[in-house]
């Protein structure tokens, strides 16, 4: 009887046994899953709208523009147009009264608006109105009580008496101009209405690309 031939050596520990075939299915654990895919890009995406600069404040209209100025406009030339002084407001015969008194220093006398205006001596303003023309009877008073007056002729300036007529028109072609925008906006609304804003997606393009998912280990 021929000797058997030794048996084989057992294997290793931890080594797959020599007839078993390695399996060539790829490990998924390698790759994330749908649900970490997911919040990853979320957390990218959230990243990208905080690294997003903060929108400014939204543009004043045209018209607003156009109003502010005009109110510029009136503020720099309505002084001159409506001017306002601080003076005392006597009526004709307050006046006359202190002329007698004493108390009148000087006079200056509108012929356009009939407007008197003065000083006094104890150096305080005033402001009367008159007749176009003081009477013989005045002018003697103020003669002989020593005040300085004077007749004043203002010359008219083209541009305060301008302004009055031009700038009513143009606050209405202004309001008729904004209207007018605001109609044509409102339509093209109403013309956008109706539009489908629906995206196309395409059912054969993945959704998920080898690009999404390179660099994972």
């Amino acid at each position: 009887m021929s000797a058997l031939p030794p048996p084989p050596p057992p294997p290793a520990p931890g080594s797959k046994p020599s007839g078993q075939k390695q399996s060539n299915k790829p490990s998924w654990g390698r790759f994330p899953s749908r649900g970490q895919h997911g919040s990853r890009k979320g957390a990218d995406s959230g990243q990208q709208r905080d690294g997003q600069k903060p929108q400014g404040r939204a543009p004043l209209p045209r018209w607003a523009v156009w109003v502010i100025a005009a109110f510029a406009v009136l503020l720099l030339i309505g002084p001159r147009l409506w001017p306002t002084t601080n003076a005392d407001k006597l009526t004709y015969t307050e006046f006359l009264t202190l002329v007698r008194e004493g108390k009148v220093e000087k006079v200056s006398i509108n012929n356009a608006t009939n407007q008197i205006s003065g000083e006094l001596t104890s150096g305080r303003s005033f402001a009367t109105t008159g007749a176009p023309l003081l009477s013989d009877a005045d002018e003697e008073l103020l003669k002989s009580r020593g005040v300085d007056y004077n007749y004043n002729t203002p010359q008219p300036n083209w541009f305060t008496s301008l302004v009055p007529i031009l700038l009513p028109f143009l606050l209405i072609v202004g309001f008729f101009v904004w209207m007018q925008r605001r109609a044509m906006g409102q339509a093209g609304n109403i013309m956008s209405i109706g539009r489908s804003r629906a995206k196309t997606y395409n059912a054969d393009k993945p959704s998920t690309t080898f690009a999404d998912v390179a660099g994972y280990d």
